[in-house]
Parts: structure tokens; sequence; C-alpha cells
């Protein structure tokens, strides 16, 4: 679910958030460095890990044995309170991987802001004065994959279900599709990214409470949602709650991106950005 890496777009940092609170606390705390008391709500510590259940297999091997993701839609949701302040912002996007595509679309209390990937480049629409204007910035594939393919989270997400212990909570429909619902053991993907990290003494940072839940279509084993709710407490000493719902849509169909007409004529910032290299 959740990528390493700190990403310049919006959309990834909104995506990823959560992650900038998890990744560094107190290494006096355990072996890791983790909070001893992380708490998922709802999770049931004296249940099996479903990973040694006929069930728990079945779901490891349809992950395990779906095609390789190449296009889908995405839409989600990120609401969360940090220091006082409530943030919320919304999006939501097309992904064609094979021929380096992508529009994303991204809406707050602020405005909203829109990207492009195509040829090469990201063209970005900002809505000022009731006028969208465009910004055509360089790029290469390297910067596709890193901030428009949320294709690393997902693999990261799949990774957390291949090694960590969840349980099969029952089953749901998502967009139409009946799927499985797992909830992770959020203590296992707690200390698996703070070990990623090189913590410093007074970096900071613990999770009161998680859940992270995934939806799995059951006919072709896509992850097809993630929700996750966390609170805790940032390495200054003040509290956050992030809730995060994501959902992929229309995977491996053909996606139609073609870049807007008004587009064309965005300023160039080519020259901007080759001084700042």
């Amino acid at each position: 679910m959740f990528n390493k890496k700190f990403l310049v777009f919006p959309m990834i940092f909104a995506l990823l958030l959560a992650v900038s609170f998890s990744g560094c606390t107190d290494s006096s705390d355990s072996e890791y460095g983790a909070s001893a008391e992380v708490q998922s709500q709802d999770y049931d510590s004296q249940s099996s890990s479903s990973l040694n259940t006929n069930e728990g297999s079945e779901i490891l091997e349809l992950i395990g044995n779906h095609a390789e993701v190449w296009s889908y839609s995405y839409e989600y949701t990120m609401n969360s309170k940090v220091n006082g302040q409530n943030i919320e912002i919304s999006g939501s996007g097309i992904v064609d991987t094979k021929n380096k595509k992508t529009y994303v679309y991204l809406s707050s209390e602020n405005g909203s802001i829109e990207y492009y990937y195509f040829q090469d480049a990201v063209y970005m629409g900002a809505v000022a004065n009731g006028e969208t204007r465009w910004m055509k910035m360089p790029a290469n594939s390297e910067d596709f994959e890193d901030n428009f393919d949320v294709m690393a989270q997902y693999d990261e997400s799949v990774y957390e279900l291949e090694n960590s212990d969840f349980i099969l909570e029952g089953e749901e429909t998502v967009n139409g599709i009946p799927c499985y619902k797992v909830r992770m053991n959020i203590e296992d993907i707690y200390n698996d990214m703070v070990s990623e990290y090189a913590v410093e003494e007074g970096e900071v940072s613990d999770w009161e409470t998680a859940d992270v839940i995934y939806y799995i279509s059951k006919s072709d084993g896509y992850l097809v949602k993630t929700t996750a709710n966390i609170k805790g407490t940032d390495k200054s000493g003040e509290s956050f709650e992030i809730n995060y719902v994501l959902s992929l849509k229309n995977i491996n169909e053909v996606q139609n991106i073609e870049l807007p007409k008004e587009a064309e004529n965005a300023i160039d910032m080519s020259d901007y950005y080759s001084n700042y290299q």
C-alpha cells in the first residue's frame, strides 16, 4: 500500500502522506524502534493468521497468479487532521503504462489541478480566475514510473500480503466486483517500514491505532481497493489522523488518454528546470 519514495507531484504526496509519519520513531522502544503499542481497531490478536489456513493460501495463490497490470483508472480520497488542521483531498486518474500516458485530476478546498504525462513531458493545468492555465515540464520514463504510475504502491501492497499476517474478514462487493476482505497485521507493516529508514534519535512518530484493509477480486486476484485509517503522534508531539481510500478500476482495459488542445500551447518550463539541474 505504501511506496517508500518521497515524490514531487501532489498526487503522489497525497497518496503517500501517511508514510511521512510512519518512517521515524524512537529507537529505544523495540528492536526496530517501533511503538510497542500499535493497536488495530477490531483486530483479534488471538485469531490465527490466514497465512496458515486454506482460504489464506488460496488468496495468496490468486494474487501471485494474476496477470501483470498495464492499464487502469483509479479514484482516491484522503481526509487528514494534522496539528489541528483538516485537509481533504480527492483525485482520479487514468494510466496506460505501455504507451506511457496518464491523466490525473486533483481537487481540494483550495482548488483543482490537472496533470498529463504525454510524449515525455508533463503538462500541468491549474485554474486561475476561472481559466485553466497550462505549463509544460520536461520528463522521462523514470519520472513516469516514480510519479504517475501507482504500481509501485500496488506492488508494495502485494508484498505486504505475501510477507505479513492478515485475517480474512469475509467477502464484500466493490464496484460490482465480488472481493475478499482482508485486514492486515499492523505491527508487521509498521516494523517493516521503520526498519527501512535510517532512524535517528529524536525523530519520533508513533501510530496509536491503525487499520489497513485490502479488497481482493475473487475472480482474478487484483487488489481493487485499499483503506487505511491511522491515528498517532508525529515527531513534534502533535497528534494526527489520516483516513485514506484508493480504488482501482478498469484494470487492463484500453484507456483513451489524449492531450487537450488548449494544453498544446502550454508555457514551456524547460529553461527554468535546466537552471536547477
